[in-house]
């Protein structure tokens, strides 16, 4: 150790310009010494100083440790999200999950106590969440039906049910499943918290079974085929004497539209409701059958069906495509299906031909009109195909000037989907109106009116209108035939003219009492001849009112009746087929 002496300061005075001196330098251990009692007068005071800083300083930290965070938040427990902000009590400061926590690990739809660390700002915490479950479930109920001896659990009556946790019923008291009838059914839900609710639904009990599945086709069933095996007493009479009657009616119901349909049942006045599901489990029964025509026919799979036998309608298609445009037989399976989706397939052939033949038009014959008036062309007149059903009757008549008098050509034609084409030619004469047609109306209804009662039928009718013609026209010959006003006002103001003036006065008074017809003559000319043709809805009928030397009274006779008389009369009925309809 160095000891350190006053000698030790003392430095010599080399000066030598001046007496060396002896120069005293103080000594640091008295100069320490004489501050050393100051400043220790002034350590008890800053010691005091620090511990209270100390503890300033430690309670701030606590107390903003505290004021950040609740330690403990409580959630309803469901399909919710939380976030560290649930937990922070000083808004002024900001919170985070600590990055060691997991906060999906948390399921908030089961309920617990479940920890959750936290940080705020240089602080870490450690919190719990509370999850529980004070909500009771939801739930919706359903009648149930049973047959009598079929029991059912609570969970047979739910509906639907809802809860965060797992929901569970039970029958608040066990029912009465021994008995018919219809009684209430308390249905309680609850969940593992012991929430509840209670639910009440309605439970029937019938002597007659659920449903029962019918065939389409045969009897209605009776009541006897509803009844549960087991339970008769619904059989027996009640009080009053009545047994089970059935209420639906079965008449109303349509047996080709396969579904459930209500059956209601009374016995001892108690309706019950039991279920009929209609079903078709049979296929089809077919016949099939060849089929003869032409390459352009319309055919279908119903044209290899010569009869079927089923309860409920059907569907027909081709199995395959078959070639209908080749001459020659063709093969074809027709694939039957009911409503109920049985099927049966029938194999058969087409025999097709190429048609040749034109269609045939009937009716056609010249048309006598007057300037002005409208023309109808097609009255009378038919067209009819070997093969085809729907054939269009065309006409043309662009050369026609209806309101200038003249003698016009009028060409008829149809062409089959063949191709195959015919052509029939008329002419329509336009006459000057001398006559109007409101004069002969007038006249012919004046005798109609004479003539005609109430309650008369088309046949009486006809018979009045053929004697009166008959018996107030006295016959005269005459040369003009091509205007019909003209002869029938001629015939009503005169009472004379010819077979023309006999069929336009004939003509005139079927016009007014409504009665279909048309005006006729013979062909080929040698001696013209002029009557009728009547339709009162059964086909033509010729009506002649002309009277004849060998007699007869030509009042609605068919074809053969009138072709007969004029074979043996110098074919005084002769006509063109071509240009009329079909007389039967």
């Amino acid at each position: 150790m160095i000891s350190l002496t006053k000698k030790s300061f003392i430095k010599l005075n080399t000066n030598t310009e001046s007496p060396m001196t002896e120069t005293v330098v103080e000594d640091p251990f008295e100069s320490l010494a004489k501050t050393s009692k100051k400043v220790h007068f002034l350590i008890p005071v800053l010691s005091l100083f620090g511990v209270a800083y100390a503890v300033l300083l430690a309670f701030l930290l606590v107390r903003d440790y505290n004021s950040r965070i609740y330690s403990h938040c409580v959630m309803e427990a469901g399909d919710i999200t939380y976030s560290a902000d649930d937990f922070l009590k000083n808004p002024e400061k900001t919170i985070a999950f600590d990055e060691t926590f997991k906060s999906d690990s948390i399921d908030t739809k089961v309920p617990g106590d479940y920890p959750v660390l936290l940080k705020s700002g240089p602080f870490k915490y450690n919190a719990t969440l509370t999850i529980e479950d004070t909500i009771a479930p939801q739930g919706l109920v359903h009648a149930v039906a049973l047959e009598f001896g079929e029991t059912a659990t609570a969970e047979d009556f739910v509906k639907f049910s809802y809860d965060v946790e797992d929901v569970s019923v039970r029958f608040a008291e066990e029912p009465d499943f021994e008995s018919c009838g219809t009684r209430d059914v308390d249905i309680v839900f609850y969940d593992p918290a012991g929430n509840e609710t209670v639910k009440t639904a309605v439970l029937s009990i019938c002597p007659f079974k659920k449903e029962i599945t019918w065939e389409a086709g045969e009897e209605f069933p009776t009541v006897e085929a509803f009844e549960v095996a087991g339970y008769s007493k619904f059989a027996q009479k009640s009080a009053s004497g009545q047994e089970a009657v059935l209420l639906t009616d079965f008449s109303d119901v349509d047996v080709s539209s396969l579904g459930s349909y209500d059956v209601a049942i009374q016995v001892k006045g108690d309706v019950y409701h039991s279920k009929m599901n209609l079903v078709d489990t049979t296929k089809p029964e077919a016949t099939p059958k060849d089929f003869k025509g032409f390459v352009t026919s319309v055919i279908t799979p119903q044209s290899f069906v010569k009869e079927v036998k089923d309860a409920t309608e059907l569907t027909y298609e081709f199995v395959g495509t078959p070639d209908f445009k080749q001459e020659g037989k063709v093969p074809v399976t027709v694939r039957i299906t009911d409503c109920g989706g049985n099927t049966t397939e029938v194999t058969a052939n087409a025999v097709l031909a190429v048609d040749k033949v034109a269609p045939v038009i009937k009716g056609v014959h010249n048309i006598f009109s007057l300037e002005g008036k409208t023309i109808s062309y097609k009255t009378g007149v038919t067209v009819k195909d070997n093969c085809d059903k729907d054939i269009t009757l065309s006409v043309d008549s662009s050369k026609v000037d209806y309101k200038t008098a003249g003698t016009y050509p009028v060409v008829y034609s149809a062409t089959d989907r063949a191709g195959n084409k015919v052509e029939v030619k008329a002419s329509v004469t336009v006459s000057k109106e001398m006559y109007t047609q409101a004069q002969v109306d007038e006249l012919a209804r004046k005798v109609y009116n004479s003539i005609i009662t109430p309650g008369m039928s088309d046949m009486d009718k006809l018979t009045a209108i053929y004697y009166w013609v008959r018996r107030n026209t006295r016959y005269q010959h005459a040369t003009n035939h091509s205007d019909y006003l003209k002869a029938a006002y001629t015939g009503f103001t005169t009472h004379t003219g010819d077979c023309y003036v006999y069929a336009s006065q004939s003509k005139a008074l079927l016009d007014v009492a409504g009665i279909k017809n048309m005006m006729i003559d013979t062909y080929p000319l040698r001696d013209i001849h002029f009557w009728n043709l009547v339709d009162i809805g059964e086909g033509w009928r010729h009506f002649d009112t002309v009277p004849r030397q060998a007699g007869g009274v030509f009042l609605y006779w068919d074809d053969a009746s009138i072709t007969a008389y004029s074979n043996a009369h110098g074919n005084s009925h002769i006509y063109d087929r071509n240009r009329f309809p079909a007389i039967p």
